[in-house]
This record gives structure tokens, sequence and C-alpha cells, in this order.
């Protein structure tokens, strides 16, 4: 509630100041909502949609223009965030550590806190969308859904809702995929995976129609192959990885000012992969200590308890 309640502040003063992107975010907000125009990705683009602005179009046509309106439903993209990754932890660790989650999520960078309140399309609503899969396929892996093809296709039809709306979720979504294929490995050769197509082609619809009839050079791919290395050549994979990793994650942490990091300050970006390490190898230890705690006492009772304790 206190992190919330801090960004509605930040929300209703406009703060951070805006941006030409967030404007246009906010125009195609505008003609949504005076039924001008229905567009499928930001104006000037051909890769990242506008769904933040559907989400604001009837806010808009009530108010008119305006900033704390147009920023109104990411910040509700935010608290849905942290109530779906509350239930995620929880669902998969503990209470108290869905708990202190959320409290280190109420707190944030200025990096972090921007992509929050502001409409900056993408960030927001794949988010939401990536955790909800997540529940899906936990609740799928545990037996309690009762409609699991529908839980399935409501799966796909996410993933392909996130996928129109910013492609730099794809890493995310692969992880989601695969983490449902490994759930349902029988069940996606019928209903199931026929629903998880169906789904995805509904969500990715809006992308594809726009592709099909868009001119030649300017479908999503084209665009962002020339977005990629309207600068000069393609900078290779080290270098970019490099950048991602020693200066965005120090960035995002909140460790180096906004306009770039030292090289001083980039041991965190070092230090980041060890800890998904970490992260991603406890779950294997705790449960290999819980087999062996079992076995040892299995063997125990064997030997010592009586055949009607046993």
């Amino acid at each position: 509630m206190v992190g919330v309640g801090y960004r509605l502040v930040l929300v209703l003063t406009t703060v951070p100041v805006s941006n030409s992107d967030e404007a246009t975010f906010g125009l195609a907000a505008l003609h949504i909502a005076q039924g001008r125009e229905q567009p499928i990705f930001l104006y000037g683009q051909r890769y990242m949609g506008t769904l933040e602005s559907y989400l604001a179009a009837p806010l808009l046509a009530v108010t008119g223009p305006s900033w704390p309106m147009l920023r109104l439903p990411v910040l509700a993209l935010y608290a849905l965030f942290l109530w779906l990754i509350h239930r995620l932890t929880r669902g998969i660790c503990s209470p108290w550590f869905a708990t202190v989650v959320v409290g280190l999520l109420a707190l944030g960078s200025e990096r972090v806190v921007r992509d929050q309140v502001t409409a900056v399309g993408g960030r927001p609503e794949v988010k939401v969308a990536v955790l909800a899969m997540l529940l899906v396929v936990v609740a799928l892996a545990r037996g309690t859904v009762r409609h699991r093809t529908l839980a399935v296709g409501g799966f796909g039809l996410l993933a392909g809702v996130a996928l129109w709306s910013d492609w730099l979720i794809v890493p995310y979504l692969a992880v989601a995929g695969l983490a449902l294929v490994w759930t349902l490995r029988r069940e996606l050769f019928g209903w199931a995976g026929l629903l998880l197509v169906i789904g995805f082609a509904v969500g990715l619809a809006p992308m594809v129609r726009d592709n099909l009839v868009a001119p030649p050079g300017q479908d999503s791919l084209s665009v962002l192959r020339g977005v990629s290395g309207e600068n000069g050549p393609v900078p290779p994979w080290s270098q970019r990885l490099g950048g991602g990793l020693l200066e965005g994650v120090p960035l995002a942490a909140g460790l180096c000012p906004v306009d770039g990091c030292a090289r001083w300050q980039a041991w965190f970006g070092l230090l980041y992969p060890l800890l998904l390490l970490v992260a991603a190898g406890s779950p294997g230890w705790r449960t290999g200590g819980r087999a062996g705690a079992t076995t040892g006492s299995a063997r125990s009772c064997t030997s010592r308890c009586s055949p009607a304790r046993r």
C-alpha cells in the first residue's frame, strides 16, 4: 500500500516529467477515445504495441487530455504486478518470503520507478502477463485448475498479447513456455495444445494483421533491423552483453546516476549472474537436503523401530 500510494502521488503530480514517447501514447489514446483511429503500434514505429493507450482511452474520453489519467492504468498494472508476484512467491516459497519480496518491490531506483508510473510502452503489461502465465503453470502442475484446457488457452492468449506489446519479453515467454511444456508433456498433443495455439494467435492477431498490410520494408522485423543498425554497424554480441550487464543492471539497481555508470560501479553487474546461479540452485539443494534427511530417517526406523511403528 505504501509503494502504490507513493507512486500515486508521483502520478498526480506528474513526476517525472513526460517525454515525446509518452506524448505519442497519449495522442494514440485520444484518437482511440474519439473513435478516429485504432492504432496497433505506436505512431512512427511498427514493433511496440499500444495496449497502454487502449487502457487509458476510456479515462481520457471522460476527462480529456491529462497526464495523470494517462498514467493511472500504468499504476494499476503495477499494483496488479505486486499482487501477482505475492501469489506466485507465496505459492512456491512461503508467506513471509512473499511479504519480503513485495516489500522490496515497493522500493525502486529512479529508472525502475520511472517505468512504473509513465506510459512508456511494453514494460508494465508484459510483467503482469508473464506472472499470470507462471501462476497458470503452477496451478496446472498442482492440479488445482478445474478447466485445464481453458487455462492453457489463456496462457497462449497472454503470451500473444505480451509479444504484440513488446518484443523484449521474448526470453521470459520462452522460459514460461518451457515450464508449460514440462508440466503438460502429453496433454499438449490434444485439445490443450490446440487451444494454446489458438489463444496465442488471437493475442498476436493485431501484430500479424498489421504486418500483412505493411508496405515493403515496413514490417516489424525490417523496422527492428533498421533500428539496430541506424547508427552504424550493429555492435557484436559481446559488446551488447557487456553493456546490458555492466551498465544496465547497476543502473536499474540504482547504483549509479541516470546518465551512466562509472567503471567502478559495474561490480554489481558481475555479481548479478552469480546471484542468479545461487537462486536457481537453492531449490535443488534444499530438496536434496530434505531427501537425504528423509532417507536417513527411514533407514534409522528400519533398523530400530518395531514392525508396528514401521
